[in-house]
């Protein structure tokens, strides 16, 4: 049996602030290769799902520091991306613009601006493009631009709620062997794992299979409220693959958080009131992904990855997140920020490393 549990909403901190939401279309051309699968993966084309940049944006009342973060219907950012969107954006500094993806494994790739990723990170379908391809860069910086500038522009007095619920049975531990043979903490055994001081997964529900318990379950929202108690939108980061589609898919799509988008949108818009923006990206996924292959699931599914799948993790971590923005906050302290960035080369330390340069944002 399949347990889906999800513990009551805490909020962690909230402040006054100025806010903004808005997102801005990824157009990209048919038949680029999609990263994430790596050489088994699809060349992709646009039919169906529309890619997006959501961005969020907060300014404190002051006017003194500004963060924008901006979740992609992308498989991560680029430090190619990333510059290139940074370089169009007046007055935003390092320190205060944020580039995430969603991990979705069926949007473009070759974006990377590193041989080995803009290489290995899709297939070799999209023949003669086996490299970097700056129209599908620039597309992303487009959207990146995009989204911010709109929020930017249209941000307005309210609050930041920043909160966080734990959502058990859509996501385990798929290197479950790995972290049983390197796992050194409270009584150095990995059962022990959910009782650590330091654990962030304390309240497994009883039932679950031990790749599900080896897992992070923090659902996290970043929620913006007008003064007068409304929902402007949310940001949620969750840990779990979107690899629910599967290698097999050969359309551009958003995977399950563009499921959860949509659920989380349906359950918070009021009857003839205004839709607030929602965006969902990856949290640190490390190696987890939707649910254990192992398990019975309650839906019919063949195989375990399909629309079907990606449909039901979504609505889960969609409802997840809407339950986490029923109840406004009431402080009225503002908001403080302390943007700070800085450029970490781990491979003066671990020379096998090659991802951040390529990865950064």
């Amino acid at each position: 049996m399949s347990l889906v549990h999800r513990t009551p909403y805490r909020r962690l901190l909230e402040g006054k602030a100025k806010v903004g939401l808005a997102k801005a279309r990824i157009v990209v051309p048919d038949g680029v290769a999609m990263a994430g699968y790596s050489l088994d993966g699809k060349v992709g084309r646009n039919a169906g799902d529309e890619l997006w940049a959501r961005a969020l944006v907060v300014e404190t009342l002051d006017g003194a520091e500004r963060l924008a973060i901006v979740a992609c219907d992308i498989m991560s950012a680029s430090r190619a991306l990333y510059e290139a969107a940074l370089a169009r954006l007046a007055g935003w500094a390092e320190a205060s613009l944020i580039v995430c993806g969603t991990h979705t494994h069926t949007a473009p790739g070759r974006f990377y601006g590193n041989g080995f990723y803009d290489f290995f990170a899709q297939s070799l379908g999209d023949f003669p493009h086996f490299g970097f391809r700056e129209d599908v860069c620039e597309a992303y910086a487009d959207a990146v631009v995009g989204a911010v500038t709109a929020a930017w522009d249209g941000r307005e007095a309210g609050t930041l709620a920043v909160g966080r619920v734990d959502l058990w049975g859509v996501a385990r531990n798929r290197s479950y062997e790995a972290f049983e043979a390197n796992y050194a903490g409270a009584g150095q055994h990995p059962r022990d794992w959910n009782e650590a001081a330091d654990s962030p997964a304390p309240t497994p529900p009883a039932g679950l299979l031990p790749q599900g318990r080896a897992s992070d379950p923090r659902l996290t929202t970043y929620a913006a409220w007008r003064d007068d108690g409304t929902l402007l939108g949310a940001l949620g980061t969750f840990a779990c693959h979107a690899t629910a589609l599967g290698p097999e898919h050969e359309r551009y799509g958003r995977d399950w958080p563009g499921f959860a988008v949509g659920r989380a949108q349906a359950w918070l818009t009021p009857a003839g009131g205004e839709t607030p923006l929602i965006a969902i990206t990856g949290a640190a996924i490390g190696d987890q992904s939707p649910l254990p292959p192992d398990e019975p699931l309650p839906i019919d599914v063949d195989d375990h990855q399909g629309r079907g799948l990606a449909r039901w993790v979504g609505y889960a971590v969609g409802e997840a997140v809407a339950a986490s923005l029923e109840a406004a906050p009431t402080g009225t302290d503002p908001l403080t920020l302390r943007p700070r960035a800085t450029r970490w080369a781990p491979a003066e330390d671990y020379g096998w490393d090659v991802g951040f340069a390529t990865l950064a944002g």
